[in-house]
């Protein structure tokens, strides 16, 4: 048995029990995003993946006087949480660009964009996440996980990118729309009605978009037109995004009632554990890994070198 990262290897998988006892003592110390992907997710990837760099990006913001994005994510937009790559050095704008195998979005294991959700109910702005990486190149392969579900997505034939592009380019309407629907405020930031009128004069957009006419036809105001439309754009982009859906692995369950995002530190184990396994379970009981554990690991394997 070794310890490598602080992971136990045991017949040649990393532990489940390391990932559980992992899970749980951030949950108590420090429930954000950050501390479950680098206390956990990288570590866990690169003891599966030792050929491959796992590179923390969620940092980079923008391109800087020696590093470039341009790889990994649009200008102007969100950067991976992790790439999964071989060559990456962060001084790179007089270098090859990386080979990117795949790009890793980590939610907090809590978090109500993935958990108690299917695709069809995953926030929006994880579908924006998933698909501005899906963008990126042709054969791109993206991982979103909670640590409890590990959801892959591998861009396929059905990704409309023509219609992907639009949406991406659009966003900065689109995030007004997602944070509030104070009508004032969409008129202060993003003018709706450029956008109303971009989509009304763009033939193929307007007959991509997964809405009803008949409620379009019922809004004359340009801020109810505004939310239908931007509502489409996102159930459209959900579309595309659902088409690259590869697999889905639930090594904890995706479902339950969490009872606080945060848990006080005070709090039992037994209760986080409730949480976790969706059962009662004493803190001496030995909890042996799932099935989905082992299928994890190996899928991991063969997604990012297929």
């Amino acid at each position: 048995m070794d310890t490598i990262h602080d992971i136990v290897i045991a017949n040649n998988y990393p532990s489940f029990e390391w990932y559980l006892n992992k899970i749980i003592k951030i949950s108590e110390e420090s429930p954000k995003e950050i501390n479950y992907q680098l206390e956990i997710i990288k570590p866990l990837l690169e003891e599966i993946l030792p050929q491959y760099q796992v590179v923390d990006t969620s940092g980079n913001s923008a391109d800087t006087t020696k590093h470039t994005r341009k790889a990994y994510t649009l200008e102007s937009h969100a950067a991976p949480d992790l790439l999964i790559a071989k060559n990456y050095k962060y001084d790179n704008k007089k270098k090859e660009p990386p080979e990117i195998h795949a790009v890793v979005e980590v939610k907090e294991q809590s978090s109500t964009e993935m958990f108690n959700r299917d695709i069809d109910g995953y926030s929006d702005h994880l579908i924006y996440e998933v698909g501005l990486y899906l963008s990126m190149s042709e054969d791109r392969r993206v991982i979103a996980t909670n640590c409890r579900r590990w959801h892959f997505f591998e861009r396929t034939e059905e990704y409309d990118s023509g219609f992907m592009n639009f949406f991406l380019s659009h966003k900065k309407y689109l995030i007004d729309y997602e944070n509030t629907k104070n009508k004032e405020k969409w008129k202060e930031s993003s003018n709706p009605e450029n956008l109303v009128n971009e989509i009304e004069n763009n033939k193929r957009i307007r007959e991509l978009l997964l809405f009803e006419n008949s409620i379009l036809s019922q809004k004359s105001d340009v801020y109810e037109k505004y939310e239908v439309y931007c509502k489409a754009l996102y159930d459209t982009a959900r579309q595309n995004v659902k088409s690259c859906s590869k697999r889905i692995i639930d090594v904890l369950p995706n479902i339950g009632s969490v009872k606080t995002e945060q848990y006080n530190r005070d709090v039992e184990v037994e209760v986080i554990l409730e949480d976790l396994l969706g059962m009662k379970r004493d803190r001496h009981t030995i909890i042996e890994a799932p099935s989905e554990w082992f299928e994890l690991v190996d899928y991991i394997k063969a997604f990012v070198n297929p």
